[in-house]
């Protein structure tokens, strides 16, 4: 385990005991968010990026709504992949004109909806196509989606930028039918995601070169036409991946922009990170339920493919997740202390089905029942990708900050 990454985890585990204090009897596991390290990270993005850049934070990735007012209440607008997500973050306190509105499949009453409730919204529309179902006088910014169509090393789950993607307008498409759909369609911002999890900012950097270039060959042409529109807005979308100790990948990508391709600025820049924003301060804890003697000792917990989905049904990225047990008097034991006994164990979740499995032969602590199992690292792509298999309750929910612990949430059906 990274020096970072422990000293990750063992915070958790001191935000358990706290949290443990106000906990039910029913509450077999819990969720966790450390509001300083997310400021520190919010703080960080910004410095990497000149500060005309707008920042808004992609809502699926961590959707509580407590999460997103803390997130508008330090300046940072949302962006949502459904009219749901829209819907919550309005009533987490968003101003419209701090949204951005990316879902791919758009339906005509959303947008009808849109228009009458977004003044000043951003709208990337997915198509041309879906260019034709906007107003002709939009109350929102209308944006169209580019697919820069190159390789970004992302997970294959997670890649949007090949040729078989759902997402955007390749960019290879007759680039006079790009042209006629912006200038139609009064289209004044450009948007891309070219993957999650992309593991270095080469990709990005290429991508944001290639939208660049087409926003100056629409500009020239509306101005051939003495047209006075023209794109105002760069949308260059999220998928850094998260980092690990001091690799700076935010800051290298927003240098190397700012070096490579100074006239982005001259563009009302947006960005849309998730993960980036949200992995490495969030945590979770399940108390082992039991132990069993099995060809390998067998955890039984209570989180397992509810909360970890994209780990247990394959699509695992560059999660970095750290594991530390608390014991029934409080102790803090973890596999890399020199004097602490460990075992090998395979963790196993609740679900009622066999691929239910978290890990296999993961050391740990020796455990027993009724000690807590803290997983550090886990605040991106977890609660907001919460399984209704079985219908289990979604955990409590708590938030730490300078050491004092507020409960969010407390442990609720999911239907």
């Amino acid at each position: 385990m990274s020096s970072s990454l422990e000293r990750r985890t063992q915070l958790a585990a001191k935000s358990l005991l706290t949290a443990q204090l106000g906990l039910a009897d029913d509450d077999t596991a819990v969720i966790g968010v450390e509001l300083d390290a997310l400021d520190t990270q919010l703080a960080s993005l910004r410095a990497a990026f000149p500060e005309s850049v707008r920042h808004a934070v992609a809502v699926k990735t961590m959707p509580h709504p407590e999460m997103l007012a803390h997130l508008i209440a330090r300046g940072f607008g949302l962006e949502a992949a459904s009219l749901e997500e829209v819907q919550l973050a309005l009533g987490a306190g968003a101003a419209p004109s701090d949204l951005i509105f990316d879902s791919p499949v758009k339906t005509r009453t959303e947008i009808a909806w849109c228009q009458a409730n977004l003044p000043g919204a951003l709208l990337n529309a997915n198509s041309i196509a879906e260019l034709a179902r906007y107003p002709s006088e939009p109350s929102f910014q209308v944006g169209l989606r580019i697919n820069p169509e190159l390789t970004t090393g992302a997970p294959s789950e997670f890649d949007v930028s090949g040729e078989r993607s759902k997402f955007g307008v390749p960019i290879s498409t007759s680039r006079s039918e790009i042209i006629e759909a912006c200038i139609d369609a009064d289209v004044t911002a450009l948007h891309m995601h070219i993957g999650s999890q992309v593991p270095t900012c080469d990709a990005h950097v290429e991508a944001v070169g290639r939208l660049l270039e087409l926003a100056k060959e629409i500009d020239a042409e509306r101005g051939e036409r003495q047209d006075g529109r023209r794109i105002l807005t760069l949308d260059i979308g999220g998928g850094v991946r998260a980092e690990t100790d001091s690799d700076a990948l935010m800051s290298r990508y927003g240098h190397r922009l700012q070096a490579e391709h100074p006239s982005l600025f001259e563009y009302d820049v947006r960005t849309e990170f998730g993960q980036w924003v949200h992995a490495n301060n969030g945590w979770a804890a399940t108390r082992i339920e039991s132990v069993e003697e099995r060809a390998v000792p067998m955890a039984f917990v209570h989180l397992g493919a509810d909360y970890f989905m994209r780990d247990v049904y394959g699509a695992t990225g560059s999660m970095n997740y750290g594991f530390a047990v608390v014991k029934g008097d409080g102790r803090v034991a973890m596999a890399s202390d020199d004097n602490e006994p460990t075992r090998t164990y395979d963790l196993v979740g609740p679900l009622c089905f066999a691929g239910d499995v978290l890990a296999q032969d993961l050391e740990l602590p020796v455990l027993s029942e009724g000690d807590w199992l803290v997983i550090a690292g886990t605040g991106a792509n977890t609660l907001g990708l919460w399984s209704r298999h079985c219908s289990r309750a979604v955990p409590t929910v708590v938030a730490s900050n300078g050491g004092a612990c507020r409960f969010w949430s407390a442990r609720q059906s999911p239907i």
